[in-house]
């Protein structure tokens, strides 16, 4: 989102000339013009998620096991370390994936 753009819009926007003296009319003009120019700037986004069901096989043990292996791979190529990279391969050979 380009904040300055913004900041003209909202400057040039109605918002600074508009009077009444009602409260309920001014809050639901801010919040229409409001609404509609973080609408023109920053537009949602729709993302779809595919939610899969859960396999009986997987366990947190796998989970705690995988994020282990990352954290060792990760400490491995920082490194590049023979000791570092067998950890990590006997981490892969404890849940049967290769380093």
């Amino acid at each position: 989102m380009n904040i300055e753009a913004f900041k003209v819009d909202v400057v040039s926007s109605d918002l600074s000339s508009f009077t009444s003296h009602s409260q309920s009319i001014l809050v639901q003009k801010y919040y229409t013009v409001l609404h509609d120019l973080v609408e023109k700037h920053s537009p949602l986004k729709v993302k779809e998620v595919t939610i899969r069901p859960s396999v009986l096989w997987y366990s947190s043990e796998i989970d705690v096991g995988k994020r282990k292996l990352r954290k060792l791979e990760k400490k491995y190529r920082k490194t590049k370390s023979p000791e570092d990279y067998s950890l990590c391969e006997n981490q892969g050979h404890v849940l049967k994936i290769s380093c």
